[in-house]
């Protein structure tokens, strides 16, 4: 299946159990992979046939905006239901990295697959 894919999208979001870690926002870093047919955009050079990467960032970064979550595994199911519904795709690969989670690791992380039901 064809899919459209974004790396490590610098995003801020107030995230944490801890209510101190959500007063102050912080750095996620999210990948997006999402699965759908690309043959009509490829074929007709036509943006609108795809799942726009620029776009797709824009409506992650809406989705998060001005909302507070306990875990990064929430953050990956509201980026996922958005892209699904949004961009007519088939399945989304989200994975969500929290990059100062832990003090002796690059970071933390979790990574979902939804598909359309």
């Amino acid at each position: 299946m064809d899919r459209v894919v974004i790396k490590d999208l610098r995003l801020e979001c107030r995230v944490g159990v801890a209510e101190e870690e959500r007063k102050r926002g912080q750095q996620l870093l999210v990948d997006v992979e999402i699965f759908r047919g690309l043959r009509e955009a490829g074929r007709e050079d036509n943006i609108g046939k795809t799942a726009d990467y620029y776009n797709v960032s824009l409506l992650i970064e809406k989705a998060l905006n001005g909302r507070e979550f306990r875990l990064i595994e929430a953050v990956a199911e509201t980026i996922a239901e958005s892209v699904l519904q949004q961009f007519n795709a088939e399945r989304v690969n989200v994975r969500v990295k929290k990059p100062a989670a832990l003090k002796n690791a690059g970071y933390a992380a979790v990574e979902i697959t939804r598909g359309r039901r």
